[in-house]
């Protein structure tokens, strides 16, 4: 369970960095209406250029979160897709897709775990029904 955890905390730090090559397009006044192209992960060195030392910090954290352990690399890369259709991270979802393939990892394999994040994600909504019941029943203040 740890390690799925930390597979997510790396999932989620993952989006924000690849992500910064949208920092890079947003300055560019040429740049296409696109903001996903896959061509744009190759601008993560301007990152790494411009912060160093949390690049470094980032890229080992996230190596080791992928690294095999008690789960294999297969089965965290599994996760790694499931988390990055939840998180809605093109860019995670392209890299973990094809890590997950090199690892062994079927169609019908990743398509279960997509099923169960989504099934955790819609579990969010369900679970806060019940505040905004709570929510509605209770006397509004005027004011």
């Amino acid at each position: 369970m740890t390690e799925a955890a930390f597979v997510a905390a790396a999932l989620e730090a993952g989006g924000a960095v690849t992500h910064s090559t949208h920092v890079h397009e947003a300055k560019n006044s040429q740049a296409d209406d696109a903001l996903y192209e896959r061509s744009n992960l190759k601008k993560l060195g301007q990152l790494e250029k411009a912060a160093p030392n949390g690049f470094k910090g980032y890229q080992t954290f996230s190596d080791a979160a992928m690294k095999a352990g008690k789960l294999s690399a297969k089965l965290k890369e599994i996760i790694a897709v499931a988390i990055a259709t939840t998180t809605q991270c093109p860019y995670c979802i392209d890299v973990h897709t094809k890590n997950a393939t090199k690892q062994g990892a079927t169609n019908e394999e990743l398509g279960e775990a997509i099923m169960v994040a989504a099934a955790l994600r819609a579990g969010g909504a369900y679970a806060h029904i019940a505040n905004m019941i709570q929510g509605y029943n209770e006397p509004q203040e005027m004011g």
